[in-house]
């Protein structure tokens, strides 16, 4: 029987979260109390950094792997894995947006930054329901007081392809068309299921992992099942053992289910 479950909250079309509503339907609300009345570890893995979660009133959780799995913390705090950007790759990437016209964010400790903002960060933030317009700072002064967790960069497919040539030691991850997560080389969600299981002392074949964007894949492929939502990116779909409904369409709740969990 599956003994832990990771959650991606938003991305192509939200997999707890709708994007149409920006919230979680009560389908996936009773099915994640089931879970952890159970005694199964429910895991949130997402993009966001802890500041930029969205409100999730009246769901509890076990551990949360952000920023694509750069930290990875327990609800109480424990830390049990970081890897920040360094500077020198943080000051790189600032001159290349320079360079090419983009603006880059990063997300910190403090939340959200941003070295400027355009329309494409403020039509990003609006999907998901941020502020549309985020802090505006020297980046490099701001990482030196508090870790670059992630930097988002708000460039394109085609842009995304020639520049990541350019960082070997990073790895770039998109569930918008908008723009791309920049880690660490290693560092994906499916790193951080690892960090928990180790935790947890969980066998990889008892998990299951729910995702729908293209920072989902890794983590989607390496669980004991892998589940794409029902509007899911093309190469979510290829990576999951099933594809399930959407969120709106009660997909968590369906594909638990479907595999006798519940």
């Amino acid at each position: 029987m599956y003994e832990i479950f990771f959650f991606d909250i938003d991305g192509t079309d939200g997999t707890l979260r709708s994007f149409e509503t920006h919230e979680v339907p009560a389908s996936a609300r009773e099915a994640l109390a089931r879970l952890r009345g159970r005694g199964a570890k429910v895991i949130i893995a997402t993009g966001r950094d802890r500041r930029s979660l969205p409100p999730l009133e009246g769901l509890t959780f076990d551990g949360y792997i952000l920023v694509n799995g750069g930290h990875c913390l327990t609800t109480d705090g424990e830390v049990l894995a970081e890897r920040p950007i360094p500077m020198e790759i943080l000051d790189r990437m600032l001159h290349v947006g320079m360079r090419e016209g983009f603006p880059v964010s990063m997300l910190t400790d403090e939340g959200m930054v941003a070295s400027s903002v355009n329309d494409g960060m403020r039509e990003f933030l609006g999907a998901l329901g941020m502020p549309l317009d985020p802090a505006v700072a020297d980046l490099r002064e701001v990482a030196q007081r508090t870790p670059c967790r992630q930097m988002c960069v708000f460039m394109s497919p085609e842009q995304e392809e020639r520049i990541m040539r350019e960082f070997p030691e990073c790895v770039s991850s998109r569930w918008s068309p908008l723009m791309a997560d920049i880690n660490m080389r290693g560092v994906t969600k499916a790193s951080g299921m690892d960090v928990f299981l180790r935790h947890y002392g969980i066998d990889r074949s008892r998990s299951m992992a729910f995702g729908d964007g293209g920072n989902d894949v890794e983590m989607i492929r390496h669980a004991g099942v892998g589940v794409a939502l029902g509007n899911a990116v093309d190469a979510a779909k290829r990576a999951a053992d099933y594809i399930t409904a959407t969120v709106d369409d009660d997909g968590v709740l369906c594909a638990l289910q479907h595999y006798g969990v519940l």
